[in-house]
């Protein structure tokens, strides 16, 4: 009798869970991206009408964002929409930054064109404002552009670089095993989105994808990533 009552009070627990989890999944669907991105855009208008647009502009640039990110269709990406990616992303960060910092992009038409997988450039430019810039004041360039076979990006700043020892030993584990980057380097750049980044890039491209870093200590970091056109995509 007493097993039975026990296997009775299991079996309305489990149905009481299913519910439950039945009743999470359902508003999980109802509240879908569309309904976000309908309300960001409702009260980036309220916030416009109000004048005050430099926190409409912020909505925008996050509502894009947002969309980028949820997308699961887009795999592939024209480097024009990457690009307008980190502009939202910079201006994001610059608005909840005491000191803005300089975003400069020199990009050739053809480069524009160029397909990769999407937020390529935004782990990198994350890492050149939080560990090498420190979330203060200072300058990145972006700059691509295709010479004969090859499609090259770089992207440099002028933040607080890294030591001779860090950087062979970021570049080591590059070159050797890309699985084994991770964590934070003890000069404040952190290689888990330069992890990432190269990982995607090689599953992508192959060996046509290359990747180089530079970096000197208080004069900043630059990486050189390039892909042949004539690769796998």
């Amino acid at each position: 009798m007493l097993d039975k009552i026990n296997e009775m009070i299991r079996e309305i627990t489990e149905t009481q869970v299913r519910k439950r989890r039945a009743e999470f999944a359902m508003l999980q669907a109802q509240i879908n991206p569309h309904f976000l991105f309908n309300v960001l855009n409702s009260i980036r208008m309220k916030v416009m009408k109000k004048g005050d647009y430099e926190s409409a502009e912020m909505i925008s640039s996050l509502s894009k964002l947002l969309r980028m990110t949820i997308d699961k269709d887009k795999g592939m990406i024209s480097f024009k929409e990457e690009v307008d990616i980190v502009k939202d992303y910079v201006t994001l960060m610059n608005m909840r930054q005491k000191e803005a910092l300089n975003f400069e992009i020199s990009v050739s038409a053809a480069a524009y064109l160029e397909a990769i997988p999407r937020f390529i450039l935004q782990p990198i430019i994350e890492n050149s404002i939080i560990h090498g810039l420190n979330q203060s004041a200072g300058e990145i360039l972006l700059n691509a552009y295709v010479k004969g076979n090859d499609f090259y990006i770089t992207i440099e700043d002028n933040g607080e670089g890294m030591d001779e020892d860090s950087l062979k030993n970021l570049r080591n584990k590059l070159r050797l095993d890309s699985n084994s980057i991770a964590g934070q380097n003890k000069s404040g750049f952190s290689s888990l989105g330069i992890s990432n980044v190269f990982e995607r890039m090689r599953m992508t491209f192959g060996d046509s994808f290359s990747m180089e870093i530079d970096s000197e200590k208080e004069k900043g970091t630059k990486v050189v990533m390039s892909v042949s056109r004539g690769g796998r995509r």
